[in-house]
């Protein structure tokens, strides 16, 4: 069972590559290849790339392990919080449960957004973004202290240690005593937090559902007085919006699959909760692909540097030829070249 801790650390590592360079490339994209049509939603893009960045080097630097056996939850973090005298070794859980939360909420907010820029024909700033984000987090990081006040090192309690150690992934695990905290379940601490965690969670869903719902019914109604490209364009941010939501549904359905599987195996020999964050490492590196793949400009900018076509940007949308194309466009220099529509 060894093979599980070390493909969680490897998928912690990877993901968190993989992020950078995919959202570096999407905010070149976003910089140089963003029509004037999509100006308005550059601000939100830009936002949302700077989230998933900074989310995926919060999980990665957290590398939370999490185990629960016998209504007692067992965390241990990265490397970088190993020692008996870490003072916030026990943090790990809280930290994890306090990045989770800004990864899912940058789906609503994109919603949140849209809804006043469709609809309210109004712009939200960046410092308004931020300030919806920074209560989230502030709140969760309130609650977050509280829940860890819960948790003891288990170096403190050798029962505890035994209770860990007599499952078989982590028997042959090194410096369990100066790594690991604990929490009981049964706790007013941990049940509050739960509280809090569905709350938000929940509440996410719901600001994306109704200001998504208010979007598409405008959208209806302004179908006639629309232009192809506006309703292109409000199509591919549409997709885009239900592409990103499948990860977070999927991860808050996770933790439901993982308690019923160890109720249920005959014998439980321990890992399956370290699986629990997992789709959060993956979030951030879909994220960007599906931006890439949903919009039109950055899919079509993608796909000429892939194919080495030259890239021709005009006064509205960006374009693309192929390089022999471009060679055969000077022979007919005293002709009006117009840009090619897409």
């Amino acid at each position: 069972m060894w093979w599980m801790l070390v493909t969680y650390e490897l998928t912690a590592y990877v993901t968190c590559f993989l992020s950078i360079i995919l959202n570096g490339y999407l905010f070149y994209l976003i910089c140089k290849h963003t029509s004037i049509a999509m100006k308005p939603y550059s601000k939100i893009l830009l936002q949302t790339v700077i989230t998933d960045v900074v989310t995926s080097l919060a999980f990665t630097f957290v590398q939370m392990k999490i185990e629960s056996v016998q209504n007692i939850i067992f965390s241990r973090g990265g490397p970088l919080w190993f020692g008996s005298t870490h003072p916030l070794k026990c943090f790990t859980v809280p930290a994890a449960g306090t990045v989770a939360i800004v990864c899912y909420w940058s789906t609503p907010l994109q919603s949140l957004y849209r809804y006043f820029l469709v609809c309210r024909k109004t712009v939200l700033s960046v410092y308004k973004t931020i300030a919806i984000q920074s209560g989230v987090i502030i709140i969760s990081i309130a609650v977050s202290t509280y829940f860890y006040l819960a948790f003891q090192p288990i170096s403190d309690n050798i029962e505890k240690f035994q209770v860990l150690d007599s499952l078989p992934i982590w028997a042959n695990e090194t410096d369990n005593p100066s790594n690991f905290c604990f929490a009981y379940i049964n706790t007013t601490n941990v049940t509050l937090y739960c509280i809090f965690m569905i709350t938000v969670i929940n509440l996410g869903f719901v600001v994306l559902i109704l200001s998504f719902w208010r979007v598409y019914k405008y959208l209806e109604a302004s179908r006639s007085i629309m232009s192809t490209k506006t309703r292109r364009i409000h199509l591919e941010f549409s997709r885009r919006t239900l592409y990103q939501t499948i990860l977070p549904g999927i991860s808050a359905i996770l933790i439901v699959v993982i308690v019923v599987c160890v109720q249920f195996l005959p014998s439980y020999e321990g890992g399956l909760y370290v699986f629990l964050f997992t789709p959060y490492y993956f979030n951030s590196v879909l994220n960007p692909l599906i931006t890439i793949s949903c919009v039109h400009h950055y899919r079509y900018t993608t796909e000429c540097i892939l194919w080495r076509k030259k890239i021709v940007v005009s006064s509205e949308n960006t374009t693309v030829k192929n390089i022999q194309g471009a060679q055969s466009e000077s022979k007919r220099a005293s002709l009006p070249v117009f840009a090619m529509r897409h």
